[in-house]
């Protein structure tokens, strides 16, 4: 029980931030934020292309206790498994590019949490 509370309040406390755009004048931020995500959109389009990586996995096998890297009837066997995904591989150079730009135009990035006010 202790742990499900532990872990609900954990869960809570890092999904309660949100970041947010904030410039001295008091401005709102929704017409840079389009244009300079326009102009990030233009840049670095979305590419979405098939990604392969690779993890390195561990597996307990049964061993005969006789045998010399055998420590209580195991033994620990390593490899490697391939996968691979679809990613959007412009999707951290568009929105570098387009945070970018909102800092040249005067603008702060904020974080807010949710016991703030």
């Amino acid at each position: 029980m202790l742990r499900k509370i532990i872990v609900s309040v954990s869960v809570v406390l890092l999904a309660g931030c949100a970041s947010y755009w904030e410039k001295p004048t008091g401005e709102s931020p929704a017409w840079d934020w389009d244009d300079c995500s326009y102009k990030a959109e233009k840049a670095f389009p979305v590419s979405n292309q098939v990604v392969y990586k690779t993890e390195r996995k561990y597996d307990k096998v049964k061993c005969n206790k006789k045998d010399k890297d055998c420590h209580g009837g195991y033994i620990n066997k390593d490899y490697t498994q391939l996968s691979h995904d679809i990613e959007d591989v412009n999707e951290n150079s568009r929105n570098d590019h387009a945070e970018h730009c909102m800092r040249n135009r005067g603008w702060q990035q904020k974080s807010r949490y949710i016991w703030e006010n």
